[in-house]
């Protein structure tokens, strides 16, 4: 088989997997025999040719299958017989690509089929192919362009039915079926006069011909040129056709997708009701969609649910409706009015279909508040965009006014109608009416279970945030309570004042966007809120709970820019963690020490207080492994200063006693700078002392402190100062080899970097003694140290480790086999 042809059942793979075999298909039982007929292994991958088994699952679950495509054993009619083992499969038998692989070891690719039965009721298949096998011919070959149209192949389309006219008798019956097919290919291709002569051309044959032997074919011409009078407005004459579609063939269903745009409207009264709806007509229009429905249609194969039929008529004319391009906003405002009119005319059945209708007025308003939402804040306000909120609103009005009296237990579909309302409104600036909403949003689930919590206080956050843009802090404050006063009934809330105090901090006061004054009356509230709860501390959780109500009123202090009364919070705060003896509380009491050098910092840079703790509670309130002097020192390496930057840097690590990777980089950069301007013996020594406050005492901050050593080394080799570089090798290593004690993969993948930053050491000092100090003798031990130590991973690694020389730089690495 070429490359070409393997790429074409590549392709099948990537795609829908089935296809025909359009020969009879001569297999083989002997594996051995398949093989030699492949060619395998001659042909390399290599190769413009290539060798191909057919790997062939056949399930036969009855008597009954493939009795249209058979297959059969034919040993004995062989002329090879046995040695052949044939098996011998019917012409256009269907098979499924299970799967594509190579074997390397005889050359040859394996391709994995499954045998299909076509009558297979389960494959997604079947059904578009009993529209062909259980239609006439005419009809299969509109349906098989169809399949091409689908499929974007509309040239060979075309090429098959003009190769099909050339081939047929000039009398054949089959003609007008090709021009029928050619009429809605030039409709799907916006040529419409083209279109209008093929139907015409095939309607003329008709007219010749035994109407009863057509009569879907027929309806497909009067269907094809209605449509192309719908596009170009000329509705009148497009009923005119459609009503002989409907005369002629009412009783026979036009062959589905092949014959028109949209799968839902494949029924000639569809598009009739449609037509209607257009034109206005809406008593006619909803007769048509109720009789449909009524008659229950919508169990046929081609025609779409109940549901899917309404909406077709009512969205009739309003297609694609885009209200983004200011240039056509008028225009397509008149559609969605119509749309609206006739959703609203529908409800003189309300009690019979108020569930459809409920959800026509949920796709109208889904579909403006789509485009809404996305063009907002491009548009001015005008006439015409109000008019479509308008709209939209009334939509979601209607739909929660049915579902309330209809269906009240469609918790979820009503509080999303009125959401959408409290939304747009909100956006469009109408804050009592978005109030209104939210609260019955939320209102709706006071006697609710506990699961529909979250939404009520969602619902009471936004009308919390609308009360404040009204500048009206009473109704907001007691918006805030309200969910307070909720989560009380669920909950068990140790402290009401802290709860609520909480909910106004975090839910407003501590959000970036909140730009407020020192004095505003918010703060007041929320700081005597915190003192409240201080006093109403229960015994058991008294300690903790002081802590943080102490801290949150320090922040906000801060924020109000009163420095000097947050300092005495700060200091309280302090005082407090320093007497307990608590790991997390040290380390959260040196926080706040690092907050109060922050403050001067920033202050020293000509911020105010409030800027400087908006920075820091947006930061790294909740942090407490990360010291905010690490952000000074960043600070100051931005802005080159690189002196300040290291003494930040040293006074971080004197406070926290960590090391994690953003910190020990900065420290890496600070060096790096000393060795770019030739300053490394400050650099040197910036590393020491780094080590010295350090102190270490676990093993995360042992791995640091040995690359440390290990780049004290490295930078006293640029000096030339060869016996400290060997000392800090030393002692690097003496730190990195209690930690590469490797007994499993796991351990080897986490600890492979210490392996060779230790065998590098050692090479290392080879390298000094032999290139630098000519001491052949130590220069060899070091070298048989490091052989050693490598022996030693390899072995208990249990041979997965290997010695890597780079072909450009000669340097050794260690690396992991696969």
């Amino acid at each position: 088989m070429s490359l070409d042809e393997l790429n074409d059942f590549q392709s099948i793979l990537n795609k829908n997997r089935y296809f025909l075999i359009n020969s009879f298909l001569s297999s083989t039982y002997n594996r051995e025999t398949a093989l030699f007929f492949s060619g395998a292994p001659n042909y390399p991958i290599d190769c413009q040719i290539q060798s191909v088994l057919f790997e062939i699952e056949i399930k036969v679950l009855s008597s009954s299958q493939f009795i249209r495509r058979p297959f059969g054993d034919v040993t004995r009619f062989s002329d090879f017989g046995a040695a052949e083992d044939e098996t011998l499969f019917m012409i256009n038998s269907l098979f499924q690509l299970i799967d594509i692989t190579y074997d390397l070891n005889q050359n040859v690719w394996i391709i994995k089929l499954a045998l299909i039965d076509e009558d297979d009721t389960r494959l997604h298949i079947t059904h578009v192919y009993l529209a062909v096998k259980n239609s006439h011919l005419s009809s299969r070959i509109i349906k098989t362009c169809d399949l091409l149209k689908d499929d974007s192949r509309l040239d060979l389309a075309k090429l098959f039915l003009k190769n099909l006219l050339n081939g047929l008798d000039p009398h054949d019956a089959l003609i007008p079926a090709c021009y029928v097919a050619l009429g809605w290919i030039a409709l799907s291709e916006s040529k419409n006069l083209l279109a209008i002569k093929y139907q015409n051309k095939a309607l003329a044959i008709y007219d010749k011909l035994d109407v009863n032997d057509y009569k879907d074919l027929i309806a497909m011409s009067y269907d094809c040129l209605a449509t192309v009078c719908t596009q170009s407005n000329e509705y009148d004459n497009a009923l005119i056709y459609y009503a002989n579609a409907f005369a002629i063939a009412h009783d026979c269903i036009t062959v589905d997708r092949g014959t028109v745009h949209n799968e839902y409207h494949s029924v000639v009264l569809v598009k009739i009701a449609r037509t209607l709806k257009i034109q206005s007509k809406f008593l006619l229009a909803w007769d048509i969609c109720k009789s449909l429905i009524r008659n229950n249609l919508t169990q046929n194969l081609y025609i779409q649910p109940e549901l899917r039929i309404f909406n077709s008529i009512a969205a009739a004319g309003c297609e694609n409706i885009s209200i983004c391009d200011p240039t056509v906003m008028s225009d397509n405002l008149s559609k969605c009015k119509l749309w609206k009119e006739y959703l609203d005319y529908t409800l003189i059945d309300i009690l019979e279909f108020f569930n459809i209708i409920a959800d026509g007025y949920a796709l109208l308003g889904n579909s403006l508040l789509n485009q809404y939402t996305c063009i907002m804040y491009k548009q001015d306000k005008n006439e015409l965009f109000t008019n479509y909120y308008n709209i939209a609103v009334d939509c979601f009005k209607k739909r929660s006014e049915i579902l309330v009296g209809y269906a009240p237990n469609n918790y979820s579909h009503i509080i999303t109608c009125y959401k959408n309302i409290a939304y747009l409104s909100e956006k469009m600036l109408q804050f009592d009416q978005s109030i209104e909403y939210y609260s019955k949003a939320a209102d709706w689930f006071l006697d609710k279970p506990n699961d529909f919590m979250n939404t009520f206080d969602v619902c009471y956050k936004k009308v919390a945030h609308i009360f404040a843009l009204k500048e009206d802090i009473e109704k907001q404050i007691e918006a805030y309570k309200k969910i307070v006063k909720r989560q009380r009934l669920h909950r068990s809330l140790l402290n009401t004042e802290l709860s609520l105090a909480d909910l106004i901090f975090n839910d407003f006061l501590k959000k970036p966007s909140t730009k407020l004054a020192a004095n505003d009356k918010r703060y007041v509230i929320v700081i005597d809120l915190y003192k409240k709860a201080i006093d109403n501390l229960p015994i058991d959780n008294e300690q903790k709970t002081m802590k943080y109500c102490f801290e949150q009123i320090a922040i906000i202090q801060g924020r109000q820019n009163n420095p000097v009364v947050s300092d005495e919070w700060l200091d309280q705060i302090i005082d407090n963690y320093q007497t307990t003896s608590n790991k997390q509380d040290k380390i959260r009491c040196n926080l706040f020490y690092c907050y109060k050098e922050m403050l001067k910092f920033f202050e020293s840079q000509s911020c105010s207080p409030g800027e400087a703790w908006c920075f820091v509670a947006q930061n790294y309130i909740f942090r407490e492994d990360f010291c905010v002097f690490y952000q000074i020192a960043c600070l100051y390496c931005k802005k080159k200063e690189y002196h300040l930057a290291s003494e930040w840097c040293k006074k971080a690590i004197e406070v926290t006693k960590f090391i994690g990777l953003a910190e020990e980089s900065l420290v890496r950069s600070i060096a790096y700078h000393y060795k770019e301007v030739n300053d490394i013996k400050t650099g040197i020594q910036f590393y020491l002392d780094c080590i010295e406050i350090l102190n270490c005492t676990d093993k995360t901050e042992a791995d640091i402190v040995a690359y440390w050593y290990k780049e004290i080394a490295i930078l006293n080799e640029d000096i030339n100062d060869y016996e400290g570089a060997i000392e800090y090798y030393l002692k690097a290593i003496s730190f990195f080899e209690d930690q590469c004690n490797i007994g499993d993969k796991s351990r080897i993948d986490n600890g492979l970097y210490k392996i060779n930053a230790l065998f590098n050491s050692y090479t290392n000092i080879a390298n000094i003694y032999k290139n630098k100090k000519n001491d052949i003798v130590l220069a060899d031990k070091y070298f048989d140290f490091s052989m050693k130590f490598y022996q030693h991973c390899v072995d208990q690694a249990f041979g997965k480790l290997f010695l890597f020389v780079s072909a450009s730089s000669g340097a050794f690495t260690i690396k992991l086999l696969d």
